[in-house]
């Protein structure tokens, strides 16, 4: 087999051959870390070795980072979002390259950086786009996580595929990012949350079980940590709300 590759392994390789030519790295770092989580490949390792510089071209090329630096911070997020998602980390399966001393920021956002991303990302929303992103963003400058009765904080978006809503989600993420504001994104299924910058599934955010029946509530007691982190966020952008 090319490569070595066990038969099994090589739809994945495919997969991520075929993303890297349209994907961009953290997409592709999201896609990585759903064949992790959900199809347990015979060899993970090489499936890293393989794409890891398409996994971290952004780290280099918009960030500045070296490329030790930048494959640090890569195999960072992805244990970051394995955690997230699937309760498991990086060296589980058999990736044991992540230096200790990059383990504790969940995500690294350097403010300044996120704050030029934003701006680029903001000037090439359409009108429509922009509309819906100023209301949002009004609504969330004014009052952050803190619940209001007196103004509507519940904004739903209906449009067709292809019509931008997810780079319109992208981009509201990375303003609250640039802006210091918590944040998160999710979707019902794994590949759908892959497009959200932070995406994680919203079985996952929300600790639903699994399958979800008419008697079902959340996991998250009201004084746990999660339920916190819940409270702090100024801005939660389920897609495919259906």
């Amino acid at each position: 087999m090319s490569r070595g590759l066990l038969s099994n392994d090589r739809e994945w390789h495919d997969s991520m051959a075929e993303a890297s030519n349209s994907a961009m790295p953290s997409q592709l770092r999201d896609i990585f870390v759903t064949i992790l989580g959900n199809s347990h490949p015979t060899q993970p390792l090489q499936l890293w070795n393989d794409f890891k510089m398409q996994m971290m071209e952004d780290f280099i090329h918009v960030h500045g980072l070296s490329e030790l630096d930048a494959e640090q911070r890569t195999l960072q997020s992805i244990d970051n979002s394995l955690r997230r998602n699937y309760n498991k980390c990086i060296t589980d399966f058999g990736i044991d390259l992540l230096q200790s001393n990059y383990t504790n920021d969940s995500d690294n956002i350097n403010v300044e950086t996120e704050h030029d991303l934003s701006q680029r990302l903001y000037n090439t929303l359409t009108a429509d786009q922009t509309f819906i992103f100023d209301s949002i963003m009004n609504s969330v400058r004014q009052h952050g996580p803190l619940p209001s009765q007196d103004h509507p904080r519940i904004h739903y978006i209906d449009a067709a595929g292809g019509c931008g809503k997810t780079y319109l989600f992208n981009a509201l993420i990375s303003t609250c990012l640039a802006e210091e504001r918590g944040v998160a994104a999710c979707a019902w299924t794994g590949i759908a949350s892959t497009l959200l910058r932070l995406g994680r599934t919203s079985h996952s955010l929300f600790k639903l079980p699994v399958p979800i029946l008419n008697t079902s509530t959340c996991n998250v007691s009201a004084n746990s940590r999660h339920a916190s982190y819940l409270r702090s966020l100024s801005l939660i952008l389920i897609d495919e709300s259906s």
